[in-house]
């Protein structure tokens, strides 16, 4: 059973304030009108990174409000919201050939849920964050392979998953207190025999790991 089952906490979002932008900006947004703050106007301008051609639209007169850099041979581009001491102030999202990421802040604060993406659909990770610290539901995808359960200010709390994506088969039930493993731990083989047991107070604690003929092979602290 993949199913995650929250620790004690509280879990609902911190309210935003009202200028945060939790979508990254419109594309064309420098073609609309008003599109900067009161008294400012859209600047372009055009940019090598690593050789390659880029183009940059901005606000002039300060550091807040939308951006967005694109590269121009190529579907890639950096975008997002900022402040006028230039801190990310909203949503910020990062294209590449590979990944489409997405993070959200204030005043450069990371906020709520943060997803990263790969382009070839075989990965789809995310992180929950409140006031800076990761607090709510966590999935990590390697590809492959994931793990996901909660975080409570900070730390690792409560139940941890480990699974294989294809097939979607649970390989470890791990425990956590305070960032630190705490109680029952397992680890299973793709055929469902146990592969490791611990326990543990307080990331104190031992491995058992048994060999395919499920004797107990090794003991690891």
């Amino acid at each position: 059973d993949r199913t995650l089952t929250p620790p004690p906490g509280d879990f609902s979002a911190l309210p935003l304030p009202p200028d945060v932008h939790t979508e990254p900006p419109a594309d064309g947004w420098w073609k609309e009108k008003d599109a900067c703050p009161a008294g400012r106007n859209v600047v372009t301008k055009k940019l090598k990174r690593l050789g390659q051609p880029w183009i940059a639209y901005s606000c002039d007169g300060g550091k807040g409000g939308p951006s967005t850099a694109i590269r121009e041979d190529a579907d890639e581009r950096e975008e997002g919201f900022w402040d006028d001491d230039g801190k990310p102030h909203g949503a910020v999202r990062w294209l590449t050939f590979a990944y489409d990421d997405t993070r959200l802040y204030v005043h450069g604060v990371s906020e709520g849920r943060w997803t990263d993406r790969a382009r070839s659909g075989n990965q789809d990770s995310f992180q929950t964050f409140r006031a800076g610290k990761c607090h709510g539901e966590q999935r990590r995808d390697l590809g492959g392979r994931a793990s996901g359960g909660y975080c409570v200010d900070g730390h690792s709390e409560g139940i941890w998953l480990v699974w294989n994506t294809q097939p979607d088969i649970v390989r470890a039930r791990l425990r956590y207190a305070g960032g630190e493993l705490h109680g029952a731990q397992r680890w299973w083989t793709r055929d469902g025999a146990v592969l490791a047991r611990g326990r543990f107070i307080e990331g104190r604690g031992t491995w058992e790991i048994f060999a395919p003929d499920g004797k107990s092979r090794a003991e690891a602290t």
